[in-house]
């Protein structure tokens, strides 16, 4: 098996703690996936071994407690920004050259009819008559390659209509990444409540059973979540953490909602494709908000999904919830 950069898992870590890619978080990443500071080591596994996400806090905490200063730290903008598709750009060459051909088969046809008309005046009947003909012939010849390259401007269209399409698609699952949510939450309009799902002991289930295993674990939830919420939107945020957008909705029915699909998930236990070994019971933990904007409804359903962890996993949180337990 291949060694993994260690640059890749210090992305991968920010993206499953789900860290900004700042240099400072970046650096932190880097020192934990290479074991370069044993106190780092130890104070991250406290907090993820349990299931747990790093906070921003506590990310700056450790950063000032072990890594300071940071002076050296590259920028991660370049390394990150996503690259322009070839066949994108192949696309927009061929749509230019069809416009000169068009443009050019335009040009012939209307510079052949102004010298054909010049000839009119002294044309027999047999001349004008063998003219129309020809013009007939001609018109049929430029209707032809107008379509050809209509078609072709079609069937173009189609395949950037598709590529941006697989764009905003998680390779693994199948569902909206981060930029079909971003399409998504922009397009809204009107209520909306907004859940934030995730994984509980997804770690474990990667330690003891592998990646592959992991992976496939994700691919399932990610169905039976698209299946459970079909009347909603569902994407995958992160990491094992995916989101579900209830339009219409207000929190208080969308919690229930959820904590539906959390128990029908959790009734179902999985094993091993190859082994048959039992994986016993995956199960999900949530936070739900219906709040004005969308990055405080972010903000408020990651917070409350932080609470359903902490409170022992398996359950879905809404802001009423939180305030009747208290």
């Amino acid at each position: 098996m291949p060694k993994l950069n260690p640059g890749r898992l210090a992305v991968d870590f920010l993206i499953q703690q789900r860290l900004e890619a700042t240099p400072r978080n970046y650096h932190l990443a880097y020192v934990f996936v290479t074991a370069q500071m044993p106190g780092v080591t130890k104070e991250i596994e406290s907090v993820i071994d349990d299931g747990l996400r790093l906070r921003q806090e506590d990310a700056d905490g450790l950063i000032d407690q072990f890594i300071v200063p940071q002076s050296n730290v590259a920028d991660l903008s370049s390394a990150t920004a996503p690259a322009i598709d070839a066949a994108i750009r192949d696309q927009v060459r061929q749509i230019a050259q069809i416009a000169r051909d068009t443009g050019q088969a335009t040009t012939d046809f209307g510079r052949g009819l102004q010298e054909t008309l010049e000839t009119v005046k002294d044309m027999d009947a047999a001349g004008l008559s063998d003219l129309v003909l020809k013009m007939v012939q001609r018109t049929a010849m430029a209707e032809q390659q107008l379509a050809v390259v209509s078609a072709k401007v079609e069937e173009l269209h189609e395949e950037l209509q598709a590529a941006r399409s697989d764009a905003a698609k998680d390779a693994l699952t199948g569902l909206p990444n981060r930029r079909g949510i971003e399409r998504k939450l922009n397009s809204l309009t009107g209520p909306r409540s907004i859940a934030l799902c995730d994984i509980d002991h997804f770690k474990s289930i990667n330690d003891r059973f592998g990646h592959e295993v992991g992976d496939r674990v994700l691919t399932y939830i990610a169905n039976r979540l698209d299946e459970l919420c079909a009347a909603h939107f569902v994407g995958r945020w992160g990491g094992e953490e995916f989101i579900v957008i209830l339009e219409g909705v207000d929190a208080g029915r969308a919690g229930e909602f959820l904590e539906s699909a959390r128990a029908e998930i959790a009734r179902r236990p999985v094993r091993v494709r190859e082994t048959d070994e039992p994986m016993g019971q995956v199960n999900l933990s949530a936070g739900v908000s219906d709040a004005h904007t969308h990055v405080v409804a972010l903000q408020e359903a990651d917070s409350l999904l932080y609470e359903a962890k902490a409170a022992g996993r398996g359950r879905v949180l809404t802001r009423d919830m939180v305030r009747q337990a208290a």
